[in-house]
């Protein structure tokens, strides 16, 4: 009789503890899924510029369809640059010219997260101008305008960015232009920097004809150089720079 208790009392606590399981199974793999969460949003970022020497400082935001709370972190950045996550501020002095993608990176505090590129075209250093004074008046006889070490690059590829730094010498402030380029070309008119992003149909046999134009307000200098947008992997001898 004892052993028939002790049976029943194990049977009984059996069954409860597979009731258990099972409804811990059935909450587990059926609980209610978690409420769609979005990826944060970036505020878009226009290319930036600036010299070697020069100081490159902005603000980067983002958004969350959501409303969560926004973490942000810079990634990979060049060296000696900052970047506050508390003032989501970029804060960079280059030291050397070129082409940079700067990352960053935004949390919603729901392991979700969303990158920004911002590309930095870095120049060589300004020109040092004379220092004029305010009660200084100019005239055209005494101002002067000539390019330094015109020597762009005449080749480039189809998706590879192209940038060149035009240098003058002047005894007032420089505006650039570019009467003659291809479609897409910009130069910034107050730091000389070309900026090109030749797209897949922009590779071509003949050469395309670029002018560059300074003015200093007084008097304009122009040079011209022929560019060739090459495809993947062609090589061909790169031109002369034709001035005018």
């Amino acid at each position: 009789m004892k052993n028939i208790k002790v049976f029943a009392t194990i049977l009984i606590l059996s069954s409860l503890f597979m009731g258990l399981t099972a409804q811990a199974y059935h909450d587990y793999y059926h609980r209610p899924a978690p409420p769609h969460n979005s990826l944060p949003r970036w505020n878009a970022q226009a290319v930036k510029y600036a010299h070697v020497g020069q100081k490159l400082t902005f603000t980067v935001s983002a958004t969350d369809p959501d409303s969560d709370r926004l973490i942000y972190h810079g990634m990979f950045l060049p060296i000696g640059a900052r970047f506050d996550s508390q003032t989501r501020t970029f804060t960079w002095i280059p030291r050397r010219a070129g082409a940079y993608d700067l990352q960053f990176r935004v949390f919603d505090g729901n392991d979700t997260f969303s990158d920004l590129f911002v590309t930095a075209i870095i120049g060589n250093h300004l020109p040092e101008f004379n220092n004029l004074g305010s009660t200084y008046t100019p005239t055209t006889s005494g101002s002067h305008l000539n390019f330094v070490n015109f020597n762009p690059p005449g080749i480039t590829k189809e998706n590879q960015l192209y940038t060149y730094t035009v240098q003058t010498n002047s005894s007032h402030k420089v505006t650039y232009s570019l009467p003659n380029a291809p479609q897409g070309m910009t130069i910034n008119p107050e730091l000389g920097i070309i900026i090109w992003l030749p797209n897949q149909n922009q590779a071509q046999l003949a050469p395309y004809f670029v002018t560059v134009k300074a003015t200093n307000g007084y008097r304009d200098a122009q040079l011209n150089y022929n560019l060739t947008v090459n495809e993947g992997g062609v090589v061909t001898v790169q031109p002369t720079p034709n001035p005018t």
